[in-house]
């Protein structure tokens, strides 16, 4: 197995574990973490020695979102560029055949929420954090929450977490269906449920997870267009202004409102 720099990977027999390093900072998710997770998925998906994945991270943070000191100023095709790689990366978990499972502590926010939204299975711990604040910084989600949110918890709770970037703690995630369970242990539960998979016909469980997944298939143009809007927003001053703000720990200022066609 590779040696990575921001992740371990472990196994428990059959079983797969992905733990992203704690950083010096928060956990997010930039260009080197991206590459390396999808390294190592690749890798745990053609290792037939591996019937499940289990995908955690060290620290008081899963994944607080995309580092916005590497994404301020992109240009729209930069942009775009920036989505299909976390497309690239979600669609390692969506299309393999084996089980993923998310176990989650701290906070998960934005393309982190978006990432394990991929995930089979979503445990969480105590205290996590989720939400989608794409919304305060000027810039809308770029990698499929719009459409899987609606998908998984419904349009009204979609719209609450898209378009106002509301925080909710686990009790009330697992209650709109956002995540499966809550547990003091969570890593001890996912494995519970991990192990459970290595007796299993490996072939059925493939095609389970492609018949629960046929929706990718059916939503994959609505996916791309929220690709394009996402790119599209690092056309106006407003990402640029709210992106600003967050690092400057100020308030944004948004002075002038425009129509983007999707």
């Amino acid at each position: 197995m590779e040696v990575f720099e921001n992740l371990v990977i472990e196994r428990d027999r059959q079983i797969g574990i992905v733990t992203i390093r704690q950083s010096a900072d928060t956990n997010v998710l930039d260009s080197s973490l991206t590459a390396e997770l999808s390294s190592a998925f690749r890798s745990l998906n053609q290792d037939p020695e591996v019937r499940a994945v289990i995908l955690t991270a060290e620290g008081h943070s899963f994944l607080a979102g995309a580092d916005l000191k590497e994404i301020t100023g992109l240009s729209v095709s930069q942009a775009y560029g920036f989505a299909e790689k976390a497309k690239a990366l979600q669609d390692l978990i969506i299309h393999s055949g084996k089980p993923y499972i998310a176990v989650v502590n701290g906070h998960c926010l934005g393309s982190g929420l978006e990432l394990i939204l991929t995930c089979d299975f979503r445990i969480s711990g105590p205290d996590a954090v989720y939400g989608m604040p794409e919304i305060n910084l000027g810039l809308i989600p770029g990698g499929g929450a719009i459409t899987r949110l609606q998908m998984m918890v419904g349009r009204a709770h979609a719209a609450e977490l898209i378009f106002t970037g509301k925080l909710v703690r686990p009790e009330e995630a697992r209650s709109i269906g956002l995540v499966g369970s809550v547990s003091d242990r969570p890593m001890e539960d996912a494995l519970l449920l991990a192990r459970s998979f290595i007796n299993k016909s490996s072939l059925a469980l493939s095609v389970v997870k492609q018949l629960f997944n046929r929706k990718e298939s059916e939503e994959g143009a609505l996916i791309n267009q929220e690709m394009r809007a996402f790119s599209m927003m690092f056309d106006y001053p407003d990402s640029l202004e709210g992106i600003g703000a967050f690092l400057e720990q100020r308030a944004p200022v948004f002075k002038e409102r425009r129509e983007i066609s999707t």
